[in-house]
């Protein structure tokens, strides 16, 4: 049953942390929450294209909003002079109705990310790559950059294939159940024209033993 559980959500306070860090009463707890997913999802996809890794919320106070933002093509959503920050602080508080903080951090081309893999698989396969090479693709990436183990899965109407199914390969140890292990996971949908393609990625960092901390 190990795989039917989201590896990141039993390491919490293990080696990983919330990507949401605030407290609220039962009055504003579903308000932040849905707050958090409509931010959280506007950013993953007007930036699907920017390799956004990881998208962290943080409140100080009702009225205020910090959002990090890890990617590997910071400038695609800095912008000139950092106008593409200004556009979307105002796009977010369009529907927040509160004051956005941006803090746009870029990630070393060495570390790897379950997310950002999957994204380039997905746009891989929507350019009608083979589902195959790209797959191996992602496997190679990772012998490159000496992870533990990945374990890549997709599952959908591969190829144009009438009859849907899923293809499942694995490089190196991902230990699920092992808790002390640094897995990284995503889910990511690639969508063509047979239909859409699901993605799943665990990536497995070895062992870590303290939450990353993260500075909003």
């Amino acid at each position: 049953m190990g795989q039917k559980v989201d590896p990141r959500s039993m390491r919490l306070g293990i080696n990983r942390e919330h990507d949401s860090n605030w407290f609220a009463n039962k009055k504003n707890f579903a308000n932040y929450l849905h707050e958090d997913l409509k931010i959280r999802n506007f950013i993953e996809k007007k930036y699907r294209s920017a390799d956004v890794a990881r998208v962290h919320i943080s409140r100080d106070s009702k009225d205020k909003i910090d959002v990090s933002i890890f990617t590997y093509k910071a400038g695609m959503i800095l912008g000139r002079k950092g106008e593409g920050v200004d556009q979307l602080k105002k796009e977010l508080s369009k529907f927040t109705k509160k004051k956005i903080d941006i803090n746009v951090k870029e990630l070393r081309s060495n570390t790897l990310n379950a997310r950002v893999i999957g994204l380039q698989m997905a746009q891989a396969i929507e350019r009608r790559t083979p589902f195959k090479k790209a797959m191996n693709h992602a496997i190679i990436r990772a012998k490159k950059n000496n992870v533990n183990g990945i374990k890549v899965s997709i599952s959908g109407r591969l190829n144009g294939a009438e009859i849907a199914r899923t293809e499942t390969v694995l490089f190196g140890k991902v230990p699920l159940h092992s808790l002390k292990y640094d897995i990284d996971f995503a889910k990511v949908e690639a969508d063509t024209i047979s239909g859409v393609i699901g993605i799943k990625i665990w990536l497995s960092h070895g062992i870590k033993k303290e939450a990353p901390h993260v500075n909003a």
